[in-house]
């Protein structure tokens, strides 16, 4: 049972428990409204008991940034579609291509390969594509993490210590508590 299941569940047993003592009806709204503000109750309407998936941003208000003049794009190199050709072998022999095995044993949604600063194999799974957007999750602190150091050591970006809005003065508008976070804590 995942994080949000056993939350919702805690929480129903919690409120049918409270009902059969004779909570009353008046002291169950108030519970409810207290914990409609809370932000695991806000997800577990939003996303159910089993919580957020790979496109649960595709329900939510989101914003897209645009590519600068300049982005960058990995070129393709030669193919290695010999990696489609790749077999698991199982203990009693039985003999699985690769692809079909990694589908199996994962949730991962594409496969990208890079090599020598090319694209050398790309494939995905089910309704996935290089075009359609998901959700990584906390991939998204690495790879902020990641373009922080690297703006830091280019020189883009003086000390981490510096504020987001330093960078990004458009958001002072957005909310005033950007104007306190600094780049380590993004």
């Amino acid at each position: 049972m995942t994080l949000y299941g056993e939350i919702f569940h805690l929480f129903d047993c919690m409120v049918k428990s409270e009902l059969k003592k004779g909570f009353g009806f008046l002291s169950f709204a108030i519970l409810v409204l207290v914990m409609s503000s809370c932000s695991i109750v806000r997800g577990l309407k939003t996303d159910g008991k089993n919580g957020p998936n790979i496109f649960s941003f595709e329900q939510r208000e989101h914003d897209t940034i645009a590519c600068g003049e300049q982005a960058f794009q990995f070129p393709y190199g030669k193919r290695a579609d010999w990696i489609d050709t790749l077999r698991f072998i199982q203990p009693h022999c039985e003999s699985k291509p690769f692809w079909e095995e990694m589908e199996a044993a994962s949730t991962t949604q594409g496969w990208l390969i890079i090599h020598n600063d090319s694209i050398v194999y790309e494939k995905y799974s089910g309704d996935f594509s290089a075009d359609r957007m998901a959700t990584i999750f906390s991939v998204s602190k690495s790879i902020t993490s990641l373009l922080c150091g690297i703006a830091v050591d280019d020189g883009y970006i003086r000390s981490i210590d510096d504020l987001v809005t330093d960078y990004l003065p458009e958001l002072k508008k957005k909310d005033p508590m950007w104007q306190k976070l600094t780049i380590s804590w993004l």
